[in-house]
């Protein structure tokens, strides 16, 4: 009796599968026709377990199913990977997968935030921008011809490194020359929900910097190292943010132009060192999407992340302090 019950128990192992069905949020319907993976993470990397595409009736299944830990479903959809966790110990029978439709509707993604930081040294004026994209809607903004997200380069700015941030991996993506002077684009889905795009360039040392924005809607902050100063017509200072001391201003409209006083970085000089070898390597990137090498991960993506975390702790009081200001306490 007990091998019996043993060997079918065995064969139920066997016979065990994730399953379940890919819905499009655009149609609000099933989906059919998306190529599926299964993707077990491990301390060598990711390894693919099976793969299925959707039926009329957007179902799928895949054998075997890799046990209790951790495992990634990845939806191929229209170009565009949709990725769905499936945590230790949730079900692996009935999951849903949502994909989006694809669109180039401009007017679909908004920017909420926009930081611009500033460190200058003796050698040059590096620069670093984070653009919070929100899609509001239940389609995926993807414009290979205009650029699903796209920024304005100063005359004099090195080559762009742009690293997007919309799932667990970080990935680099080239910014592309437009018809529009100063204009560059990035083809990368915009999905519903947040997406953030990294942005970093240096300058020739100088003691002006001008820039501008495409977009019209969100506020712009400049942010400094303690010792570094700015003033300019428009700009209000918000004073300094609680974990680093930076100094942030707030830059109203599209353009801005400020005068910079002092010098000053907000990253070890180890790390900028790293950051300028990491900027080589990361010029070298191709057109695809692709997850960062290593190399490039360790190095630019740390730095870029050290730049721009540190502030991650007064981020919202940064965005907020203005409201703050401006509202009343009940």
């Amino acid at each position: 009796m007990r091998t019996l019950a043993l060997l079918a128990l065995f064969a139920l192992t066997l016979c065990a599968a994730v399953d379940g069905t890919v819905m499009n949020l655009t149609t609000q319907k099933p989906q059919a026709g998306v190529t599926v993976n299964l993707i077990q993470p491990g301390t060598g990397g990711m390894k693919a377990i099976g793969t299925a595409t959707s039926a009329a009736d957007g179902k799928f299944r895949i054998e075997p199913d890799p046990g209790e830990g951790p495992a990634l479903l990845q939806g191929l959809f229209q170009g565009v990977t949709y990725t769905l966790i499936l945590g230790p110990g949730q079900p692996r029978t009935g999951t849903v997968l949502n994909v989006n439709s694809l669109s180039k509707r401009q007017e679909i993604v908004k920017l909420t935030q926009h930081m611009v930081v500033l460190e200058p040294s003796a050698e040059n004026l590096r620069v670093s921008e984070t653009f919070l994209l929100t899609n509001n809607s239940n389609e995926t903004l993807l414009d290979p011809l205009a650029g699903s997200f796209r920024l304005v380069l100063p005359d004099g700015a090195s080559q762009a490194h742009v690293i997007v941030q919309s799932a667990m991996v970080p990935v680099e993506r080239p910014a592309q020359e437009t018809r529009q002077k100063g204009i560059y684009k990035v083809d990368y889905p915009v999905k519903p929900g947040e997406t953030r795009f990294d942005v970093t360039y240096t300058m020739p040392a100088a003691t002006k910097f001008a820039g501008r924005t495409v977009y019209k809607e969100g506020p712009t902050r400049l942010v400094t190292p303690m010792a570094v100063t700015l003033t300019g017509e428009g700009l209000k200072s918000l004073g300094q943010e609680p974990t680093t001391q930076a100094n942030i201003y707030d830059a109203k409209g599209t353009e801005y132009s400020v005068d910079i006083i002092g010098l000053g970085s907000l990253r070890p000089p180890a790390a900028a060192g790293a950051a300028e070898t990491g900027g080589e390597d990361a010029a070298s990137g191709g057109p695809e999407i692709k997850q960062i090498r290593p190399k490039l991960y360790e190095r630019l993506y740390w730095v870029l992340g050290l730049t721009l975390a540190i502030l991650g702790l007064g981020f919202v009081w940064i965005y907020r302090l203005d409201a703050g200001q401006e509202t009343p306490h009940s």
